[in-house]
């Protein structure tokens, strides 16, 4: 067994919680974002669409680069996840700093669909990951 074939179960359980990610994050931002257009208005709907969009798109990037470079050297997929993340917090501060210099964007709202965004879109990769059968050594028995 090659090292990409023994990934390949990895890879499979990545493209789940994207889907699945994907889906649980589309449903909390709706239910967020109606939410905030009851309570807060445009302005919160805004607010809470931003929040959404940032936080799901944050994390789901990491399943991303994770299923790309699964099976690859450790330190390559190391240094893409490190790349990726410090990319991210930049364009998530970046966005969220405008978001707040904005009017039109009700900052809590912002808040509240992160926290929306990231809990439905951590829940959907955790059972994804963690009822994938992904071997944890190699049933060959050869070394790399």
């Amino acid at each position: 067994m090659t090292s990409q074939q023994g990934s390949l179960p990895l890879q499979a359980a990545m493209r789940r919680a994207i889907r699945w990610g994907l889906v649980t994050a589309g449903i909390g931002a709706v239910a967020v974002t109606i939410a905030a257009g009851v309570v807060a208005g445009a302005a919160g709907v805004w607010g809470a669409l931003v929040g959404a969009v940032v936080s799901a798109a944050f994390l789901l990037v990491t399943a991303v680069v994770g299923a790309r470079t699964a099976g690859r050297d450790p330190l390559l997929v190391g240094t893409a996840l490190l790349v990726s993340w410090l990319v991210k917090a930049v364009i998530t501060l970046g966005v969220l700093a405008l978001a707040r210099s904005t009017d039109a964007i009700d900052p809590r709202w912002v808040g509240i669909g992160v926290i929306v965004g990231l809990i439905a879109t951590l829940a959907a990769e955790y059972r994804s990951i963690s009822t994938a059968q992904i071997p944890y050594v190699d049933p060959t028995g050869s070394s790399q």
